[in-house]
């Protein structure tokens, strides 16, 4: 959508900027990212002063609930969970967790959120910091999958990224602290030298 767009990523290519307003990616909703139960999302990113909350990767609210979210409460915590209709309310289950460092530093962070089937957890720079027990984890939608904000359900857009992000990755199983860790100590590659 209008608002994004392309930008050196951490290695030098492949990054979105995000205008903070009017930005964010709509990925539709396809079969493979209608996920049930295990989870893990990840992405590198370089955020603008976090003053209020802002979506790394939502899945959209459909009416009854929203299935996954990572955002940024502010320049030190992330969080990661769902928002799931219980038949006598809609209670938030999250990991929330602190930066050691402020992430609006000017310095790339990797920040992943995880449903390992038993808690959901949050990362930091391959570090887990927060984490909360759950036995069901995220629940399917007919909403759309979006990075950097949300529709929360057709109430008008919410909560859009400021800053830059590149690597977004969602996979279909929750990641050991082994994986996260992994991931993040691999750098997206750099893109390829221009011919001589």
């Amino acid at each position: 959508k209008g608002g994004v767009t392309r930008s050196a990523g951490i290695n030098g290519s492949g990054g979105l900027t995000f205008d903070g307003s009017t930005g964010y990616v709509d990925l539709g909703f396809p079969a493979k990212l209608n996920l049930r139960g295990q989870i893990t999302v990840s992405a590198w990113v370089k955020p603008n002063n976090v003053s209020s909350q802002m979506d790394v990767v939502t899945r959209d609210w459909d009416g009854t609930a929203t299935p996954f979210y990572l955002a940024l409460l502010n320049n030190n915590t992330v969080e990661f969970g769902t928002y799931r209709f219980y038949f006598f309310g809609n209670p938030s289950v999250n990991a929330i967790g602190n930066s050691p460092t402020a992430l609006n530093d000017g310095n790339w962070h990797f920040v992943a959120g995880v449903f390992d089937g038993q808690a959901f957890k949050v990362y930091v720079d391959g570090q887990l910091v927060g984490s909360t027990p759950d036995p069901y984890g995220v629940t399917i939608s007919d909403q759309p999958t979006e990075i950097g904000h949300n529709t929360n359900g057709f109430q008008g857009s919410h909560d859009f990224f400021s800053g830059s992000m590149d690597d977004v990755r969602i996979y279909d199983t929750g990641l050991s602290d082994t994986d996260v860790a992994s991931i993040f100590s691999n750098l997206p590659p750099a893109p390829p030298s221009a011919p001589t």
